[in-house]
């Protein structure tokens, strides 16, 4: 009688891995796809920063432009106001 009840301890163990193993296996396959999901936005905001950043790039370059001009502008101005009319 010990031996079957030792088979039926068995029977309920090797019954509880392989629920647990099947939540496992579902728990695994949800979080590949978070992780997926995860990956494909990760990808998108590096999209978006190297974007940014070249936006970035073309202001600075504008501002250093209109500074540009607006000395130039300046200096023509002052030289005509030392001009006597």
């Amino acid at each position: 009688m010990a031996v079957d009840n030792n088979f039926e301890r068995l029977e309920e163990k090797l019954t509880h891995l392989v629920e647990v193993l099947g939540q496992l296996q579902e728990e695994n396959g949800s979080l590949k796809g978070k992780v997926e999901t995860l990956e494909a936005e990760n990808n998108q905001i590096k999209r978006a920063a190297e974007r940014l950043q070249a936006v970035e790039a073309e202001y600075q370059e504008a501002v250093q432009s209109r500074d540009e001009v607006k000395s130039r502008i300046q200096s023509i101005l002052d030289r005509l106001d030392q001009v006597e009319i």
